[in-house]
């Protein structure tokens, strides 16, 4: 065995100046028997792959992929140490291999070999005194191992030693961070831009940009050292830290210093950075500013609009409309007819002024059909625009805007709205038949608050009387034009022409639910209890009470609120709100926190 083990060092000492050196077929050889090996591994034949590894390396002692699996293995089997000797091996046929390093640290520091951590470590810079790696690797274990003072000495030599700093700075650099010793770590980042300012740009940009909470101290510990002068990259970052140290107007300053002395594409490039952290941070003046920055030295092409409807974007994003109706105005007055900016800019104008419930939202939709008569997205726009109208309580618009298309698309979130507007149509014409096939397909296509509104339409359309129905569609209807107040006071007066079905219950639920939003206690305490009155064995009674109590509570009526969830208790004990009322009831006599 000692033999062989000779005999494969030798071979591979003579192969060693590369895998260039070795034949096609003998790395061939070694992949197929590696993969033969992992084979093993997966399937649990530890001891099997060990073996074979273990011959495979008498003649690859130092390939880096079978000693990462030999690690590997010898970990699975609870037997870490005896990989020992494997890495000792390796790392004297090739000492300064990082890889085999870096498996050669890991290893020691799992198994708390402090000594032979240290002694590996110091080995390693000794036979590459200017590498960076070698400190970096060597800095991270002892870290890993929890020796903060040990590795601040071996980056520190590291510094002093490596031709390139920046890896090195930037790994004590975080060291400092994270001890929250901000100078310090400022004074690291210096060292990186001072030798390349990009990099340094680009490297403590990140940091900043990932330290959280962080960032505050550590970019006014960085601004307090950055020089007003020096190279374009330094005097970018001193404005992003500015804004990272929680000091706009300084970042606006700076900002606008460099801005106007840089031309063309750096420029741009500079504004677009510096948005992207004014995004970041929630600085909506200094987002503003670089965008319109962006904006003024741009010529009238296609990144000129592109920066234009970030602008927009943004402005919508904030919900400052108005701003974006202006932005958007100049839009389809500036941009030519036909044009894909002209079509995005009239298109969003016609959404926000419908959504707005401006009266020209239809007058604009004709105008962008006769221009885009083919357009896909116009079945979409027809949608928004009839549904807007029919929410501002005018049925007779919406009807008009639906005739403008007669097909609404294949896009099938258009198709519910287009079934869903026309439903509430036929709902408030007295096609109650049609009313309940339309509410039943949108119902099976919404979600959230939407579809629990068109399931309660749609059971008031399959149980209610025609005379109940008028009433409802006349309250729905109210409560669009006027409130819940008024929809309340419609619906109740129309209940109480109208002979009870098995609808009574949910529209009276409804007619509760309807004087809570109009802040009406009192209306909602007459039909809310007239329904658990009239009504004990609905599924709506308990709904009612918990409805009632919760509303009770928070108009300060606690002690009654009590005792309708004691009530709601006793009376509904299998109820599914019960175990809810139960919490309720706790948090109001205060034997728990209120969730």
């Amino acid at each position: 065995m000692a033999r062989r083990l000779a005999l494969g060092m030798t071979a591979w000492l003579l192969l060693a100046p590369g895998a260039a050196a070795q034949t096609d077929e003998q790395r061939q050889q070694f992949r197929e028997e590696m993969r033969r090996i992992e084979s093993l591994e997966r399937v649990g034949q530890l001891s099997d792959a060990q073996a074979a590894l273990d011959e495979l390396l008498l003649e690859w002692p130092a390939e880096p992929s079978a000693v990462a699996t030999a690690v590997r293995i010898y970990r699975r089997q609870g037997t870490l140490r005896n990989v020992l000797p494997v890495l000792e091996r390796a790392v004297k046929v090739a000492p300064t291999s990082p890889a085999l390093r870096q498996l050669q640290f890991g290893v020691l520091v799992d198994l708390g070999a402090k000594a032979q951590l240290r002694e590996a470590g110091e080995a390693w810079l000794a036979e590459a005194p200017r590498s960076e790696a070698a400190y970096r690797e060597y800095g991270i274990a002892l870290r890993r191992e929890g020796s903060l003072v040990e590795t601040e000495r071996v980056l520190r030599r590291g510094l002093d030693s490596v031709e390139d700093p920046t890896t090195l700075a930037s790994e004590l650099a975080d060291i400092y961070l994270q001890q929250r010793r901000w100078a310090l770590a400022a004074d690291l980042w210096i060292v990186i831009l001072d030798f390349s300012p990009r990099v340094g740009r680009d490297v403590v940009g990140y940091k900043l940009d990932t330290l959280g909470p962080a960032a505050r101290p550590a970019a006014g510990a960085l601004l307090a050292r950055l020089a007003d002068g020096g190279p374009a990259e330094q005097r970018e970052l001193a404005a992003i830290a500015a804004l990272y140290a929680g000091l706009p107007e300084v970042a606006r300053r700076k900002a606008q210093a460099l801005a106007d002395e840089l031309e063309g594409r750096e420029r741009q490039e500079f504004l677009a950075r510096f948005s992207e952290v004014a995004t970041d941070l929630a600085q909506p003046a200094l987002l503003d500013w670089a965008y319109r920055e962006m904006l003024g030295s741009l010529a009238a092409d296609t990144s000129r609009w592109e920066v234009a409807r970030r602008i927009v974007e943004y402005d919508l994003s904030v919900g400052d409309t108005a701003a974006a109706e202006g932005t958007l105005d100049d839009f389809v007055e500036r941009a030519d007819a036909g044009t894909p900016t002209h079509r995005w800019a009239s298109a969003l104008l016609i959404r926000i002024r419908a959504a707005a419930g401006h009266a020209d939202a239809r007058d604009m939709l004709e105008d962008y059909a006769r221009i885009y008569e083919d357009d896909d997205e116009f079945p979409s726009l027809v949608s928004v625009v009839a549904h807007a109208s029919l929410q501002r309580g005018q049925p007779e618009e919406a009807a008009r805007v639906l005739e403008l298309v007669s097909d609404a698309g294949a896009d099938p979130t258009v198709a519910t709205t287009f079934m869903l507007t026309g439903a509430l149509l036929a709902f408030y014409g007295g096609d109650y038949e049609e009313a309940r096939l339309g509410f039943e397909v949108a119902a099976a296509r919404l979600s959230g608050a939407a579809r629990a509104e068109a399931l309660r339409t749609l059971g008031f359309l399959r149980h209610g009387s025609a005379a109940e129905l008028r009433a409802a569609a006349a309250a729905h209807r109210r409560n669009l034009e006027e409130g819940p107040l008024e929809a309340h006071d419609e619906l109740v007066r129309g209940l109480q022409r109208a002979t009870p079905s098995p609808a009574r219950p949910a529209l009276l639920l409804w007619a509760g639910e309807l004087a809570i939003a109009g802040n009406a206690l009192d209306g909602a305490e007459t039909v809310l209890g007239r329904l658990g009155e009239r009504y004990p064995e609905s599924g709506e009674a308990p709904v009612a009470m918990m409805m009632l109590a919760e509303a009770l509570a928070l108009n300060g009526r606690r002690a009654e609120a009590i005792a309708l969830l004691e009530e709601l208790i006793i009376e509904y004990p299998e109820s599914a709100l019960t175990p809810i009322g139960r919490r309720r009831l706790a948090e109001l006599r205060e034997e728990v926190p209120r969730s």
